[in-house]
């Protein structure tokens, strides 16, 4: 799903009750206005046109958004860091949509302040993030042994890390306030409910990932 890698060998849909996928779509809503960020072959983007939603995508791999356009209005072909400007109206969006995005660039910072004019004053971001803290991730590091891998928390392409209190500043520190959050818990059958459960209660440790819901700070 991310801009900055080829998302077509790497991605595709995962369903799952207390998937961030999931949680993501159902925090979009119906019958909005979207732009998805890193929306890859629109496998995303697809769900959110069942439920009425007009979506715009911006996707690096051009293979990936020729099928992505199935499913969106238009899609914006590019790395998003590069774009000096980009083709949309001012509070254009009801929401825009970063599912497991921001921690491919290099400076997320700039992209949140850049897309947050095109978002409606009544709207919000939905943000999808892995958590380096992660119990596995500490145990690794605590062995010795920090190596990068093709998916997961570690994966070759992430740029940024984040643990709980570093993704909340992330958006708090550029201009959001976090309306809701959610988590992504480790996914075991068939206990996945009390995997969820203790998620919810130790995020920095038992959080895969974490969901936020945004909307413009003051």
């Amino acid at each position: 799903m991310s801009l900055l890698v080829n998302s077509m060998s790497k991605y595709s849909f995962y369903s799952n009750t207390y998937g961030a996928q999931e949680r993501s779509i159902g925090l979009v809503g119906e019958n909005r206005v979207v732009l998805e960020v890193g929306c890859s072959t629109g496998y995303v983007s697809s769900r959110l046109k069942k439920n009425n939603c007009n979506v715009y995508g911006i996707e690096l791999d051009p293979e990936a958004a020729v099928i992505a356009r199935e499913h969106c209005e238009d899609v914006l072909i590019g790395d998003i860091e590069r774009m000096e400007t980009l083709p949309y109206s001012p509070r254009q969006f009801d929401v825009i949509l970063f599912g497991d995005v921001l921690e491919h660039l290099r400076n997320p910072d700039i992209i949140l302040k850049k897309l947050k004019p095109f978002l409606k004053d009544n709207g919000h971001i939905v943000v999808t993030l892995p958590n380096i803290t992660y119990w596995s991730s500490r145990l690794k590091i605590f062995m010795g042994n920090f190596e990068y891998t093709d998916h997961g928390i570690l994966d070759s392409t992430h740029l940024r890390f984040f643990n709980y209190i570093s993704a909340k500043r992330l958006l708090e520190e550029n201009g959001f306030m976090i309306i809701k959050q959610d988590f992504v818990p480790p996914m075991i059958f068939p206990i996945s409910t009390i995997c969820y459960f203790f998620a919810r209660l130790f995020p920095n440790l038992l959080a895969f990932q974490f969901i936020f819901v945004a909307k413009k700070g003051a």
